[in-house]
């Protein structure tokens, strides 16, 4: 599902659902959900994980270049028909930019979700259509920025921490059959195809 993780200074800025258990029930569903990850979900549903569907590595290239690294992922998800571009260029202790470039094969318009899952202990300072920050601590903020190619398709965005019913939603599993809340945000679009662009800046309280 071309996932991403977010890690500096020995904690995580963006995290996931973890395993919570092998067992099949709603708690191992949700957790192995796409909305549970930093990726793009399609029309609500889940990227397919039957064997069939299985693939090898989805990554085309890795770059580095001074202390920045560019990363750049491919999968044509069969049952959804779109075809997915991920492209993540990284500057450690500074920034984070994530492109999705998302092709529908079908041609009608779709509903994309870009998820975004926030480390538990964090706290969210404000959202917008546009973005959110977060207090990451030790005087520094997360600063989101959201952005796609069609802005007339800009839905208001999702936010959720701890949400049972009607569906679960905001939650982490940080050790076996343990859960506890978390925010996820997502940002919808309507289009047929789209780029879909998220940057995230730490910077200073003071500056921000």
């Amino acid at each position: 599902m071309l996932q991403i993780g977010w890690q500096e200074a020995g904690q995580y800025l963006l995290t996931d659902s973890g395993k919570h258990s092998y067992k099949k029930d709603d708690w191992r569903n949700y957790c192995i959900s796409t909305r549970a990850h930093n990726a793009v979900e399609i029309d609500g549903m889940s990227y397919a994980l039957e064997r069939q569907c299985i693939y090898g590595s989805a990554i085309k290239r890795v770059d580095a270049a001074n202390d920045a690294w560019t990363m750049v992922g491919e999968r044509s998800h069969k049952k959804l028909k779109v075809a997915q571009r991920r492209e993540i260029q990284f500057t450690p202790r500074k920034r984070l930019v994530v492109t999705d470039t998302l092709v529908n094969l079908k041609g009608s318009d779709r509903q994309y979700i870009v998820w975004w899952q926030l480390n538990p202990e964090h706290n969210l300072v404000e959202i917008t259509e546009r973005g959110f920050i977060v207090d990451i601590g030790n005087g520094q903020e997360m600063v989101a920025t959201f952005n796609s190619n069609c802005p007339d398709g800009h839905l208001s965005p999702f936010l959720a921490r701890g949400r049972v019913t009607p569906s679960k939603i905001g939650w982490s599993s940080p050790a076996y059959m343990e859960k506890v809340p978390t925010t996820s945000i997502g940002f919808p679009v309507n289009a047929a195809s789209v780029v879909l662009t998220t940057s995230f800046e730490i910077v200073d309280r003071s500056e921000h």
